[in-house]
C-alpha cells in the first residue's frame, strides 16, 4: 500500500529539501497536539508514533513547497519585462553663451563621465562632467556671481581648463582648444546653466529597468542590469546600419518600416523606420525580445 510520503514523493510539488528546522517544528507541534488535554492515549497507543507523524510531515512539506514556490516567484527575463514611459537621456548642462562659431554640438557619455564637444574650423571647446577630476596645473581660483570657478591647464596635454562644481555635486570642466585661452573661457563657463539639454536619437517606452548607458554621435544604447542592450542609431550615424535577413514589413509611427534578424548569425533583431517628424533610425535588439514588442518600442523613437 502506497502511503503519504510516497503520494507526496510520485505528484507533489517540486520544492526545496525539508530543511532541519522545519522537521523539528514540525515534530514538536505534533507532541504539543498529543499532550493537550482529552487526547485519546487508546487511540496513540494503537497507532504507533511514526503513523500519527508522517502524515502531518507531509502535510508540512506540501506546505513548505508551495510557500517556497511563491516566494521565489517566476523569474522574468529583462526583454520581457513591463514596457513603461520612459524620459530621453539628457546633458546636464547648456552653455547659455556659446560662440556663435559653434552651432551643431556632439554628445558623448560613457561608463563614469558624459561631455559635450563644439567643433569649428581650428578651434574647440570640450565640457565634461564627471564624479572625479585630476588636480590643474597653476590652478588659482575665481569668483563670478556666487560660483567659484578653477583655473589652470590639465596635466596630460596642457590645455586651458575651467572646472566648478554642480549642485549634484559632480565636477564640470571646460577645456579650449587651438586658440583658446582662459581669459576666453571663462565667461563661456560663468555662463552655463543646469538646463538639461535632451539627448538624440532616444527611445520613450522601454522595459522596466531599463536604463541609457552611453551615447555617442547619433547612436544611444540602453541596456538592463542582466547584461542585454538595445541600441539606436540615427540615420545619420557614422555607424553602418546593419544589413538582416528574414524580413517582415511593417508600420511604425505611420511610416512602413521592416523587421528581421541580424544576417550575422546572432540571432539579434534589427528594426529600420522612419520617425514621424521624417527621421530614418535603425534599432538593434537583443534576440530575447518579442517582434511586437520591439515595434512597440520603435514607435517611441525620438529624433531632434
Amino acid at each position: 500500500m502506497i502511503d503519504d510520503v510516497e503520494i507526496l514523493r510520485e505528484y507533489g510539488p517540486q520544492g526545496p529539501a525539508l530543511t532541519k528546522s522545519v522537521e523539528d517544528a514540525a515534530l514538536s507541534a505534533l507532541l504539543d497536539e498529543m499532550r493537550q488535554p482529552g487526547a485519546s492515549q487508546a487511540s496513540a497507543r494503537r497507532r504507533p508514533a511514526w503513523r500519527v507523524a508522517l502524515p502531518m510531515l507531509a502535510f508540512l512539506t506540501v506546505i513548505t513547497c508551495v510557500l517556497a514556490t511563491f516566494q521565489m516567484g517566476t523569474s522574468i527575463p529583462a526583454t520581457a519585462a513591463p514596457l513603461i514611459q520612459a524620459e530621453a537621456p539628457t546633458f546636464p548642462l547648456t552653455i547659455e553663451a556659446l560662440p556663435a562659431e559653434f552651432p551643431n554640438p556632439t554628445f558623448n557619455k560613457d561608463s563614469d563621465w558624459e561631455a559635450v564637444f563644439y567643433r569649428a574650423e581650428g578651434r574647440d571647446l570640450a565640457l565634461f562632467v564627471a564624479t572625479t577630476a585630476e588636480p590643474l596645473i597653476d590652478a588659482r581660483t575665481v569668483t563670478v556671481g556666487d560660483r567659484d570657478f578653477v583655473i589652470g591647464q590639465n596635466s596630460y596635454d596642457q590645455v586651458p581648463v575651467v572646472r566648478w562644481t554642480l549642485s549634484t555635486g559632480k565636477i564640470a570642466s571646460l577645456n579650449g582648444r587651438e586658440g583658446f585661452g582662459p581669459d576666453e573661457l571663462l565667461p563661456i563657463a560663468a555662463s552655463t546653466s543646469e538646463n538639461p539639454v535632451a539627448i538624440s536619437p532616444a527611445l520613450t517606452v522601454l522595459p522596466e529597468g531599463w536604463q541609457p548607458i552611453t551615447w555617442k554621435t547619433d547612436v544611444t544604447t540602453y541596456a538592463a542590469s542582466s547584461g542585454e542592450e538595445l541600441t539606436v542609431m540615427a540615420e545619420t550615424s557614422e555607424l553602418d546600419a546593419p544589413s538582416f535577413s528574414d524580413v517582415v514589413e511593417t508600420t511604425v509611427q505611420g511610416n512602413p518600416a521592416e523587421l528581421g534578424r541580424s544576417a550575422m548569425g546572432s540571432g539579434a533583431w534589427t528594426i529600420a523606420g522612419t520617425t514621424s517628424n521624417g527621421k530614418g533610425f535603425t534599432i538593434l535588439a537583443d534576440q530575447g525580445f518579442e517582434a511586437n514588442r520591439l515595434v512597440e518600442i520603435a514607435q517611441s523613437v525620438q529624433i531632434s
